[in-house]
């Protein structure tokens, strides 16, 4: 038997123990990457009749998980990349059912020489799925993309990632790059080392971040960010904020609850608060609070300017540091440092 009647052999027993149904003239739903010296298509077809959930692993390469309204398939479109030809042999796509759960695991192997270690062998993935359906993703590194699935954890080491239309919870724990989220039905969870978060749409937040400017906007819930370094907006947000923050410019508008700010360097504007506003300590910056329904108060400022305007239910200033205060249509009672009264 040669090698090719060995492969076609390998891939015929492993299409009937996974009860696969290989496709050769399968609609195709992968954007072919340019940067590939070779290459080789592959896909295949799994009946979802019994699958729950799915879970990707995928070690390096773009992946890509869309929902179709067919509720009977799951398909898989894949290219195999590779540096030297002889290589895309040592590619492959493995399949199997735990429980209820599809898993697709890529595997790469390295290879090495004396002189030199192989890193540019990539396997890229598109999935189409049906509407709703849970889904986990570990993946190395890489570019990923997922549109209509339910619940959605993602645990990435590098690359970007953009997510929408969610019918369930979505967590992210990721090293580096960027996270583009709108539409989670339910609550997000993000853990990032590092690279721009945006996130629309969605109901109570969660977020601890190295660095990288974060925005986030239209949250059904509260929101909780524990920032290392990085610009912060927040906006039009039906609970409360709660944000403790090493360093950046803070800019928070229409909150219906209470607002929580710890912060250590870097400008804080906070707009339009129907609860209360409390700043806990805050190293240096401006801080600039206008149209605050209920209180205002300032636990310690280190340095900067702070602008009070259109308070309803008093100002507390309890440590002030260098920098002036001013103040205007503040109801209720006006507490500042003794030194400044």
């Amino acid at each position: 038997m040669d090698k090719t009647q060995r492969q076609n052999s390998r891939r015929g027993s492993r299409a009937l123990l996974f009860a696969v149904t290989l496709c050769a003239s399968l609609a195709p739903i992968l954007v072919i990457a340019s940067d590939c010296e070779h290459s080789r298509m592959e896909s295949f077809e799994v009946s979802s009749v019994d699958v729950q959930s799915l879970r990707i692993q995928s070690a390096q390469g773009d992946l890509s998980v869309l929902s179709h309204s067919n509720g009977e398939q799951i398909e898989i479109e894949a290219q195999l990349c590779a540096d030297r030809r002889r290589d895309l042999d040592d590619l492959e796509i493995k399949q199997w059912m735990r429980g209820d759960t599809l898993v697709i695991k890529t595997e790469i192997p390295e290879h090495y020489s004396f002189f030199w270690r192989d890193r540019h062998n990539l396997i890229h993935l598109s999935v189409s799925i049906p509407k709703g359906m849970d889904l986990k993703i570990e993946d190395g590194s890489g570019a990923i993309e997922v549109a209509g699935a339910g619940n959605t954890n993602i645990q990435d080491g590098s690359g970007g990632i953009h997510v929408r239309d969610i019918a369930g919870e979505l967590s992210i724990e990721d090293g580096s790059g960027s996270i583009d989220a709108s539409n989670i039905a339910r609550q997000v969870w993000i853990d990032d080392g590092s690279g721009s978060i945006f996130l629309t749409s969605a109901k109570t937040v969660h977020i601890e971040d190295g660095s990288g400017p974060i925005e986030v906007k239209d949250i059904q819930g509260d929101v909780t960010i524990a920032d290392g370094s990085g610009e912060i907006i927040v906006s039009s947000v039906t609970g409360l904020v709660d944000i403790e923050d090493g360093s950046g410019v803070i800019e928070l508008n229409r909150v219906d609850k209470q607002v929580y700010v710890t912060d250590g360097s870097g400008d804080i504007n906070i707009e339009d608060v129907m609860g209360d506003v409390i700043i806990g300590t805050d190293g240096s910056g401006s801080i600039s609070v206008a149209r605050a329904k209920k209180s205002v108060e300032i636990a310690n400022d280190g340095s900067g300017n702070v602008d009070i305007d259109t308070v309803g239910e008093g100002l507390r200033i309890l440590n002030k540091g260098s920098g002036n205060i001013a103040y205007d249509r503040v109801e209720g009672e006006i507490f500042l440092p003794r030194h400044l009264r």
